[in-house]
């Protein structure tokens, strides 16, 4: 199997710069290790680095959530506004990231999906684990993943979709490596669903993978959901089952994934009105849903911003925390 190098064909300008939030944006975080949870690959962050990225940008200029709404809907947003997001209730931001925003009196938004917290499995987050546990980096995991998938990348190169797929990438999310993208092109848009489980299933079967075992300690439950709505945390939508390319689901795909999202928090004694689009996929009917929905704030995945646009509520920009630690 050949390496990452192997086809420059698939090469695309990597000069391409990232696009920067103009005005103001959410801040966006994922994985945290620290404790029982231990460090899983590019993007994790300890508590000491969250620490240091909230002094940077400045405890002044960060939101909590109902100034957050007060200003949006009072159009008072200031440039410098910026608030704090946690995507996919994962525990380890329970865990690590909270008791830092406590020490400074912050309270962020926590965009969660809701098929971990009603047992069902989502198998990207115990693949992440699964490659970070067996594979010394993300390429052995990568060509052991493509042999699975029995997918070239010579075909690729021809591909005008994955070019232009990897150019708008590149270009919002500079911190990635080709392969990086490579594997998320073919993951949300070669695969089915169907096909991307059945991959998954067979390299953790091969690898005699303990699947329980393995997805201990990734999610958080309905219990921590209650106590950040108590604590005056704002906790909102981010789909059902965190489709990767939501934007291109059906009306009724999509309004399934939201209103099933909004279900389960409403039963919890949720009434979420935020949101944040998976893996920053969106359609014009995504946002009929979410209005339909009252849900009257979304963020999207990334920091570009379209000048000749005014800045839209269900489309706030925000800033990865990988380019902030960097």
């Amino acid at each position: 199997m050949p390496g990452f190098g192997m086809s420059t064909s698939l090469r695309i300008n990597r000069n391409s710069q990232k696009g920067s939030a103009i005005g103001p944006s959410g801040l966006m975080f994922h994985h945290f290790h620290g404790g029982r949870h231990l460090s899983d690959g590019q993007g994790s962050l300890s508590g000491g680095d969250l620490e240091k990225i909230l002094l940077s940008i400045g405890l002044k200029n960060i939101l909590n959530p109902q100034t957050w709404f007060e200003r949006m809907h009072s159009g008072q947003l200031k440039s410098s506004d910026r608030c704090l997001t946690f995507d996919d209730g994962l525990l380890s931001q329970y865990d690590v990231a909270l008791p830092i925003l406590n020490k400074f009196s912050l309270k962020a938004f926590w965009f969660i999906y809701s098929a971990p917290f009603e047992g069902e499995r989502c198998f990207f987050e115990i693949i992440r684990k699964f490659r970070n546990k067996h594979f010394a980096n993300f390429q052995n995991y990568f060509e052991v993943f493509l042999e699975e998938a029995k997918i070239s990348l010579k075909s690729l190169a021809q591909d005008i979709q994955y070019n232009r797929f990897f150019k708008t990438y590149k270009s919002k999310f500079s911190f990635y490596k080709e392969e990086e993208i490579i594997y998320r092109f073919i993951r949300n848009h070669k695969l089915t669903k169907q096909q991307y489980l059945k991959i998954c299933k067979n390299l953790l079967q091969k690898y005699k993978v303990n699947i329980s075992e393995l997805s201990m300690l990734i999610w958080m439950t309905n219990k921590h959901l209650q106590i950040l709505a108590t604590e005056n945390h704002e906790v909102g939508l981010h789909s059902y089952d965190h489709p990767f390319h939501l934007g291109g689901l059906s009306k009724n795909q999509q309004l399934y994934q939201y209103k099933k999202n909004a279900q389960h928090l409403q039963s919890i004694g949720i009434r979420p009105r935020s949101a944040a689009h998976p893996c920053g996929s969106y359609s014009k009917e995504t946002l009929n849903i979410l209005n339909s929905l009252s849900i009257n704030c979304g963020f999207k995945s990334d920091s570009a911003t379209n000048n000749k646009r005014k800045f839209s509520h269900l489309v706030i920009p925000r800033e990865d925390s990988a380019c902030l630690k960097n």
